[in-house]
Order: structure tokens, then sequence, then C-alpha cells
């Protein structure tokens, strides 16, 4: 790990030892059963120690010294154990819970805001950036995703996370998952700010609709969801919505056949893709291009399409619990209505399976089941007022009053 890891640990062991009033507030208390669900002891003989060393100087809150610096300075595995304990102990404090929610939020603002920890966002993404430890990366990504970064520290965030994602041969699954979470919150809170480090448009929709043995999919799910992103901001003299126009029709296609080809009911990858299906039929696509990808879709079946969406409903109904299933039923019924809408070849073969699978009663079957989702969303601040936010019901009722059009002129 060398000097620089050496300097990093003494920050770490600083914040521990300030925060152990924090510590107490929010339950930490058995730091040795903790180690043990996180994989328990290797069989270093220097482990023991360092750990006893490091629980000692938390819970009696000792200074950090030049001799504590000079005695571990040498000792490689020691340094990574006080890291890799120390990156616990922050990750814990800045997580927002129901109990000590106020400190937790308040240790995150006194991180990237106050002199007393130093370059304390710097470091940890110095350990992000060089440590080839899982669990130090994936605390380090948990911590990085909750502190209040410079635009500099967040836009080498985010190359540090599209590396992890971009090379998942080294990067384990349970890092690539945390990576993937917060490049998606990123790029969801400050996407326009950092667009110069994602490739262009053409590349985008390749990395979105490539196998995953080419791209991980928590990076297709990045991708996907920075497409939604610069489609829902396009203006009409907008330089990127003329590239998106260039390329809608070959994205839609890509992005219907990624979502019927996803077989494991991944939620946060057909929140994703059904967000951006939405964008495209909304903002760039004629009813002609969404004709034309269907039709694409045939070999897999006649109505491979409708026969997803309503698997999805049914999927997200059953499991209704979390707010990304709202996300994901909000988006089906968009394209619910958006094929009620349309008059095109494949129109009446999609409005009769739609009857025939009674997905006006499904839809309203979704509606009832995520009422309390919905309710929650709103009231703890998730529902995003500047856009206007319409609930599920308001969709259902415009999905079903087009699909009930459409049923009396046919």
């Amino acid at each position: 790990m060398g000097p620089v890891l050496v300097a990093v640990a003494s920050m770490f062991l600083a914040i521990a030892c300030m925060s152990l009033s924090l510590i107490r507030l929010l339950g930490i208390t058995n730091h040795t059963r903790r180690h043990d669900e996180y994989g328990g002891p290797n069989n270093n003989g220097n482990l023991k120690p360092a750990l006893i060393l490091f629980y000692s100087l938390v819970l009696a809150q000792a200074p950090i010294s030049s001799g504590l610096l000079k005695s571990i300075k040498n000792d490689e595995t020691t340094v990574e154990i006080i890291v890799r304990e120390s990156l616990r102990v922050v990750c814990k404090l800045t997580t927002s819970g129901t109990e000590g929610a106020q400190s937790s939020r308040k240790l995150c603002h006194e991180l990237t805001t106050t002199t007393k920890y130093g370059r304390t966002a710097e470091n940890i993404l110095w350990v992000l950036s060089n440590s080839s430890d899982q669990e130090m990366a994936e605390r380090a990504t948990e911590i990085l995703s909750r502190l209040t970064l410079s635009k500099e520290t967040m836009s080498d965030f985010v190359v540090v996370l599209q590396r992890l994602l971009m090379e998942p041969q080294d990067s384990p699954l349970r890092v690539r998952t945390e990576a993937g979470k917060a490049l998606s919150a990123l790029v969801r809170s400050h996407g326009d700010e950092f667009r110069d480090k994602f490739p262009d448009i053409q590349q985008l929709v390749t990395i979105m609709g490539a196998a995953d043995d080419a791209y991980c999919k928590e990076y297709r799910v990045v991708t996907a969801e920075m497409l939604a992103k610069l489609c829902a901001k396009s203006t009409a003299d907008d330089r990127d919505r003329n590239l998106l126009s260039s390329v809608a029709s070959n994205a839609l296609f890509t992005v219907l056949k990624a979502i019927v080809t996803e077989t494991d009911m991944d939620m946060r990858f057909l929140a994703s893709f059904l967000g951006l299906a939405v964008q495209i039929c909304e903002k760039l696509a004629t009813a002609e291009a969404f004709a034309d990808a269907v039709t694409g879709l045939l070999p897999m079946g006649n109505n491979v399409f409708a026969e997803k969406l309503e698997r999805i409903i049914d999927e997200v109904t059953n499991d209704s619990d979390d707010e990304i299933c709202l996300a994901i039923m909000k988006s089906v019924t968009k394209l619910v209505t958006w094929v009620a809408e349309i008059d095109t070849a494949i129109s009446p073969a999609y409005l009769d399976y739609f009857r025939q699978v009674n997905i006006v009663q499904k839809l309203d079957a979704a509606v009832e089941a995520m009422a309390h989702l919905e309710r929650y969303v709103v009231m703890t601040g998730g529902a995003d007022e500047k856009e206007g936010h319409v609930t599920l019901q308001t969709l259902v009722e415009t999905a079903k009053n087009k699909l009930d059009s459409q049923q009396q002129q046919s």
C-alpha cells in the first residue's frame, strides 16, 4: 500500500476516535462480532494484535501520535486492517438510519466542509482507486456516495466508478453493485455536471445494448439512465437531441429487445430500460419507429413485447414493497398508453392481446397494491414537485381511457 496509505490510516483513526459518542448512539457495541460477519479473521498472525490496537484506540479515544505512525508504517498488514476497520466505522456513522440520523447527516456535512478531518473525501477516493481489497472498495463507495463532494472530487469519483464497471473482471460483483448504485444516483442528481466524463451517445447506445460478457449489467443500467436523462432534458436546438434523434430508432429496438430478453427480472435493470423506452417514445420516436422496433422483435413471438409488459405488471404487483417497483409500474403504464394511442400495423394485435389478458384489471390491481408505496414516496419527499408528481392512479386512468376509446372504435 505504501506510505500514502499510512497517512490515510491516521486520518481514518482520527475520525473513528473523535466519533465515540456517535458510535454509542448508533449502537456499534460489538466490533468483533461484526468483523466475523464480514468474513472473519484470516490466518495472518498480525491480525489479532492489530485489531486490538484499533479497538483500544477507538474505545479510549487515544490521540494519534508520531510514535504510533512509526510503529505501523512498516507493517502493511496492520495498516490495511486499520484502514478497513476505520472505513467500517465511518460507513456506519454516515448511514442515515432512524436512530442517529441527525448525527449521521451532520458528520456527512462536516467530513467535507470542515478542516478538522483534513481531505477526507479525497483520501477515501484514493483508497477506492488504489486498493484491491473488496471490502475497502465497497465501504469507500458507500461513504463517498453519501458525502457532498466538490465538483472536482465528484468528477474524479465518476471516473473511478466507471472504471470499476467497465472492467468487471477486476471488480467483484458486490463492488460493481455498489459502484452501479452510486453512479446511478450521481447521474440522476448531477448528470449534467460530468456529461463529458461519459462516452459519446453512439457509444452509450452500443454499451447499453451489449451482452453482459462485453459490459457488465450494472454499467448497462447506468448508461441507460444517462441516455434517459439526456432525452428528458433535451430541447429542440440541443446538440444531444440531434444526436439522439439520429440513433432513436436503433436505440429503441435495442431497449425493447433488452427488456424482452431480461429473464432474471432484475428490477433495477427493468426500471432503467423501461424508463429509457418511455423517454424515447415521448421525446424522440415516431409511432412508425416504435412499430418498426416492435416488428423487429417478431422472431421472438407475435406479441412478445405486450406479453413482457403483462408479465412485469404481474411480477411487480406481487412484489410492491420497493420504490423501484412504483417507477417500473409507471413506465409500463405509459407504454401501454403509448400503444393505445398510436395507429400502426402492430396496434390491432397488441390491443387485442391487452383485452384478452384483462390488462385494465391488472393495472387496477397494481394501483391498489401500490397505494401505500405512493403515499410513502410523497410523504418522504421522493416525489419531484418541480417536475409535477403524477400518481400511478392518474396514469392508469389515462391508459384505461385510451384503451376504452380504441375498443369503442374497433
